[in-house]
């Protein structure tokens, strides 16, 4: 099992927040989750959503997010269900970003720093 668990999680579940302040329209996420269940695959099986996995034995676990993003209450939900289950957890987050803020590092200096966290 490795030491820390650094991937981005891509999709927690199809209810979004703050989808007013997000980049990315209500429809895109939609549209999105449904092109990734197109094998057949159900939202409800853990392999396909970390909401809905068991969380305990895991390791280290770092989530990056913005206080923005559309998936802010399942990104919420799970660092509870994570801690709840005794896995250590680091968060790190930037309340005025979106969704994948840290894409626009070469753009603006200042979302470097989410990345330099995760290479940390």
């Amino acid at each position: 099992m490795p030491a820390c668990d650094k991937h981005r999680v891509r999709w927690f579940a199809r209810r979004r927040a703050n989808s007013a302040y997000d980049w990315a329209e209500p429809q895109h996420f939609e549209r999105w989750s449904n092109a990734y269940l197109s094998g057949g695959a159900s939202e409800l099986d853990p392999r396909v959503s970390p909401a809905h996995a068991e969380l305990s034995g895991l390791p280290p676990l770092l989530l990056v997010y913005g206080g923005a993003e559309m998936l802010l209450d399942q990104l919420v939900a799970f660092a509870r269900r994570a801690r709840a289950a005794g896995v250590q957890l680091t968060e790190h987050v930037e309340e005025e970003r979106v969704h994948l803020w840290m894409a626009n590092a070469p753009f603006l200096p200042d979302c470097q720093r989410a990345i330099d966290v995760m290479g940390a």
